[in-house]
């Protein structure tokens, strides 16, 4: 069967039912075909052959495209366990699902509609088997599900530099992302229309405190520049207006009504525009800035994570 008529076999029912708000049927039309999705954590396609892997052998995996179907253009922005899960029952973006860490509950006000409602609209019968990392909020609440305390390493956060493979850094950007970050100079644009929607190949990501002008500036900063508590998702527009600048100076030509609020949006403590507005900061600014910040993500995730057990460390802070 061809991917296009598979396609149309599974879903052209499932979706007219939902769309004119029919009653779902138990019993599944007989030409419709059974559904088998095996999710193997942790496989990258480049390790089976028929995508072009050759270290290892994988027959039947072969086998199962050969005679299957195969997906070449299903993507993940967020290729991590429950994210990813997550996309893969919504059909939508972890910013848009609110999945955007391990072990969040789905809200059904936010998610209305799942894969599983789909099938079982076309009359599927559905279930799951083995490990799945997708919270049940109802069975928790009633003690049926035990979740492990959730432990953050401030370091972690620290030390996280941007790489477009690295499970810290991905993590953080999809954090930032959930806040729906809004442009800079015109705080009426998303900063997401670029990043995803625009389909451009990576984020647009700039330094809050430049490279170089840390570099010419180093003060009594001990801290990495390139972390990522020194990054923010922004529009080309206002990666022009900051540069190398000083934040002392690019941060005053976007003061304006409501900016304040926009830098809510990137999770950005209003530390660094006092010290705009005042046009002076101390000498270790950018490990002031950092430490502040990871004070407002460690919040923020707690604040997500209500009802789990919550525990902050530090494992190599120490005088920093």
């Amino acid at each position: 069967m061809k991917r296009r008529e598979f396609l149309k076999s599974v879903a052209g029912t499932g979706a007219g039912a939902l769309l004119a708000g029919c009653t779902p049927s138990r019993t599944a039309p007989p030409n419709r075909p059974n559904v088998i999705f095996i999710f193997a954590d942790q496989l990258r396609a480049d390790i089976c052959g028929v995508y072009g892997g050759r270290n290892i052998e994988t027959p039947h995996i072969d086998r199962l495209a050969r005679e299957g179907v195969t997906f070449e253009h299903g993507l993940s922005t967020c290729p991590l366990c429950t994210p990813y899960r997550g996309m893969l029952m919504t059909g939508r973006y972890p910013t848009h699902s609110g999945l955007v860490l391990t072990w969040l509950d789905a809200s059904p006000e936010q998610n209305p509609q799942c894969l599983g409602n789909v099938f079982a609209a076309a009359g599927y019968e559905t279930g799951f088997i083995g490990k799945w990392h997708l919270t049940a909020g109802h069975l928790r609440e009633a003690g049926k599900v035990q979740l492990e305390p959730f432990v953050i390493d401030k370091h972690h956060l620290r030390t996280a530099a941007y790489t477009s493979r690295g499970r810290w850094p991905n993590a953080i950007l999809c954090l930032l992302a959930n806040h729906e970050p809004r442009g800079w100079k015109d705080q009426d644009h998303s900063v997401l229309n670029e990043v995803y929607y625009e389909l451009r190949e990576k984020p647009n990501l700039h330094h809050i405190f430049p490279v170089n002008y840390v570099k010419q500036n180093p003060g009594s900063n001990r801290l990495n520049v390139d972390s990522m508590m020194n990054i923010a998702y922004l529009i080309q527009e206002d990666h022009k207006g900051i540069s190398d600048k000083s934040p002392l100076e690019y941060l005053k030509k976007f003061d304006s009504s409501g900016f304040e609020g926009v830098l809510d949006t990137h999770l950005i403590p209003l530390d660094i525009l006092n010290w705009a507005r005042r046009d002076r900061m101390p000498g270790n600014a950018l490990d002031v800035f950092i430490k502040k910040r990871i004070g407002l993500i460690v919040e923020d995730l707690r604040q997500k994570l209500t009802g789990v057990d919550f525990d902050v460390i530090d494992s190599k802070g120490k005088g920093v």
